[in-house]
């Protein structure tokens, strides 16, 4: 973009050389806060430089190396006051750490700046774990983020799609309508980053998105692979642990030893001039930035000097850390290796001076996403009251703070200690809001340093406590929430947390949960893999008739059934039945809930009279249970009903799917999903009497309710689709059914395996209505 020049006179001392005035009119116009901020600090840095150097000394090349990079840095500052704003669309808003406690990289920033300069769109940051690739692109957001209209930052944690949809959160500067920021949550991932595609392809450019903290080539791969799909005028930095050859990169080296050198005196100040033995030091740990960091803030802790801290550390028997200062590719297993060593052994030396609580809650977070978490989400999940575990015990003796007023001082005393970044940031939430929500103080621990946690620590369940017990009950799938949506921006941190966890029943019980509400998404095989995780885990540690295990293998039968492998469905189904018989009441409602699957699976294969057997058995333990108004004695009705449609008893039919109805819409309201089920399926019974007129009434009220209460993506959405075009169908209809036939197939072919009949059925209507329509057209010719 360019500047407005609202500051032609400032600039025109600059070319004549008088700096001194520059400063003082820049700063007396006060642009805004930050701005004044940054040139009152430059202007000091310039100032006390002229007075070290002297006047006499104002030609020296020292001087005017420092003096260019000052007046650089003001011209920066005029660029950024006379641009217009840049909008900031993400859930983050500002970089990792503040451009003037950057160390170096201006050479790093020059290379980012002409890639894209150059007409490049896509730039890959790599390097070591903790080197400084994020800072880099944090420092370039800040530098010369004035240069565009619109800036996202993107925090990866395995698919763009699903992270895009949860950073950008701004969805009032995207352009989202009313109506899509109310579902936009419940659009599957595709769906989701088609329609973010779109939106940001209004946005006028240029326009620059950051995606940070990839971890495999694969990752990268994946992720330069998306960026075809981005619309012209919007850049990509992305950092990153390893690149492909092929690809656009740059390299982030360690610091060099003046920088080095800078960055440790900021944390550990020295009384002594003499460098020698901190360059030693230095130079011994390979110069780099997130070792160098926790190094001088652990030297600092200890009261030690560099000497004793190097002594300390070559007692140890650690070898030179396997670097160079221009680091060429991705640090390589050795690299690795040492990096993780040296961070342990950092850990091993501050261990004396971390109290159990500290302990505790570094175990804790040790097992998040790696990103900021907000204040309020870390005392919410920390502090969660769990139920008595009486009878779990522990290896670990660690103690929890005793009150969560004393949560914060133990996160700011690790900060200084160096475990945790302080950043801004805010909380992820469920509401609709056209403005994020406020900023608060967050904390990041990197990603080498929890892995080093994890490793020394190894916590269990106990350990972990009330985390887990949080996202088991609060978020991960909570059945009294009326909207299923509203637990899905939540399932990266239970996937984390599972991925993290030493496996046990509270990480089968977590897999369990995020496969319910993938299910629910409508995501059937993804939910299948997280189930089949949830049983795999549980077979190994609980006897053969455990009550989890009748569950897991029931919720196994839908998936399976859904995806229509029935014999499957039908052989996990059993599993259930059998444990569920051997340690249940006969008038127990889970059981209940095992007679109404047998009697689908009967139904699924033609077998109408055991079908209905089954139902009614069900309904009689559900009715005894919980009387006549409860959602699964609406569910029982409503496949009673469909079992006399298919019995040609179109009047009981009718007469059980209208109680469902009246049954569902008292105990779950109108907005609720399971509605579109019950007037799909009133729609299917008009239509087998041949009362097409009906049937369309009914089938769109199933539309309408499937659209605002499912995912975009939701089989069920196109199953409602699939049965309106072939209605539509019927009475010639044939463009708006072709319309309808075509969302369908969309549907189907993303969520469903290839070769589903969903996917057969779909097909063969399209064809059938295009042919009538082709028909039809040349007719009219």
């Amino acid at each position: 973009m360019e500047p407005n020049n609202k500051h032609s006179e400032i600039r025109k001392l600059i070319e004549e050389g008088d700096y001194e005035n520059a400063f003082r009119q820049f700063i007396a116009k006060k642009p805004d806060s930050a701005l004044t901020e940054e040139a009152e600090r430059l202007y000091a840095r310039f100032s006390q430089n002229e007075k070290d150097h002297g006047k006499q000394l104002a030609n020296s090349s020292h001087w005017k190396t420092e003096q260019r990079e000052i007046v650089d840095d003001l011209i920066n500052l005029l660029d950024k006051a006379d641009a217009p704003p840049t909008a900031y669309i993400s859930f983050v808003r500002r970089p990792p750490l503040v451009a003037h406690l950057v160390l170096g990289r201006k050479e790093d920033l020059k290379v980012i700046a002409d890639c894209f300069e150059q007409g490049d769109h896509l730039l890959l940051l790599n390097g070591m774990g903790g080197v400084g690739k994020s800072t880099l692109a944090g420092f370039y957001m800040e530098r010369l983020g004035h240069r565009y209209r619109h800036i996202g930052w993107v925090r990866y944690t395995g698919n763009l799609a699903n992270d895009l949809a949860r950073d950008l959160t701004d969805q009032v500067a995207l352009g989202f309508s009313e109506d899509l920021r109310n579902n936009f949550d419940r659009l599957d991932p595709e769906t989701k980053f088609d329609t973010l595609m779109r939106h940001l392809e209004r946005l006028p450019g240029p326009n620059l998105l950051i995606v940070d903290n990839l971890n495999t080539l694969e990752d990268a791969e994946d992720c330069a692979a998306r960026s075809t799909q981005f619309p012209h005028g919007w850049k990509l930095l992305i950092t990153a642990r390893e690149h492909n050859e092929g690809m656009p990169h740059h390299s982030v080296g360690v610091l060099n030893l003046d920088d080095a050198r800078r960055l440790f005196l900021r944390h550990c100040p020295q009384t002594s001039s003499e460098h020698t033995q901190l360059d030693s030091l230095l130079e011994h740990v390979g110069r780099h930035t997130l070792v160098v960091e926790f190094l001088s803030k652990t030297t600092k802790t200890q009261g030690w000097t560099p000497e004793k801290m190097l002594d300390r550390l070559k007692a140890q028997g650690l070898t030179h850390l396997d670097t160079k200062a221009e680091v060429a590719t991705a640090h390589n297993k050795n690299q690795r290796a040492n990096l993780v060593t040296y961070i342990s052994a950092l850990f091993d030396i501050n261990l004396s001076t971390l109290t159990e609580p500290e302990r505790w809650l570094l175990a804790n977070l040790s097992v998040l996403p790696n990103f900021a978490h907000a204040y309020s989400v870390l005392e919410e999940m920390l502090f969660y009251p769990v139920p008595d575990s009486e009878g779990v015990t522990s290896s670990h003796t660690l103690t929890k703070p005793s009150s969560p007023d004393d949560l914060y001082p133990l996160l700011n005393d690790l900060t200084a200690k160096g475990y945790f970044e302080k950043l801004r940031t805010r909380r992820p939430t469920h509401a609709k809001l056209e403005e994020p929500a406020p900023e608060e103080d967050g904390f990041y621990m990197h990603p080498v340093m929890g892995e080093v946690i994890r490793e020394k620590e190894k916590p269990d369940v106990v350990v972990y406590g009330e985390m887990v017990e949080y996202f088991i009950e609060k978020y991960l799938f909570d059945s009294s929430i009326k909207n299923p949506a509203l637990a899905f921006h939540w399932i990266v941190y239970g996937e984390v947390l599972a991925n993290r966890l030493i496996e046990g029943e509270s990480t089968a019980t977590i897999a369990n949960n995020i496969s319910r509400c993938l299910y629910t998404q409508g995501n059937l095989l993804a939910a299948l893999e997280w189930q089949l995780r949830a049983k795999n885990i549980l077979e190994k540690i609980v006897e053969e008739n455990h009550p989890d295990l009748a569950t897991f293998y029931n919720n196994l039968s839908l998936i399976y059934r859904r995806l229509n492998q029935i014999e499957l469905a039908f052989e996990f189904l059993l599993k259930s039945i059998t444990i569920r018989k051997m340690i249940l009441a006969e008038n127990n409602p889970l059981l209940a809930q095992s007679f109404n699957n047998l009697s689908q699976y009967y139904h699924d294969i033609g077998d109408l009279e055991e079908a209905l057997n089954f139902q009614q058995k069900a309904k009689d333990i559900w009715e005894k249970a919980f009387g006549v108004s409860h959602p699964d004695i609406a569910t029982s009705y409503g496949n009673i009903a469909m079992i006399y449609k298919d019995l040609k008893d179109f009047k009981e039919a009718i007469n059980w799917q209208d109680k469902a109805i009246a049954v569902a819409i008292d105990t779950l309201g109108e907005n609720h999903p399971d509605l579109g089920i019950f007037y799909n399926n009133l729609s299917e019974i008009y239509r087998e009497q041949m009362e097409i007129s009906l049937a369309i009434e009914w089938q769109k009220k199933s539309i309408d309710n499937r659209e605002k209460t499912l995912p975009g993506g939701h089989y069920q959405l196109a199953m409602s689709y699939l049965n309106m075009a072939t209605l539509l169908s019927e009475i010639n209809i044939l463009n708006e059914a072709l319309h309808y036939i075509q969302q369908a197939v969309n549907i189907f072919q993303c969520n469903l395996p290839e070769g589903h009949p969903y996917i057969r059925n779909a097909f063969h209507w399209l064809a059938h209505i295009q042919a009538r329509a082709a028909a039809a057209s040349g007719e009219e010719q």
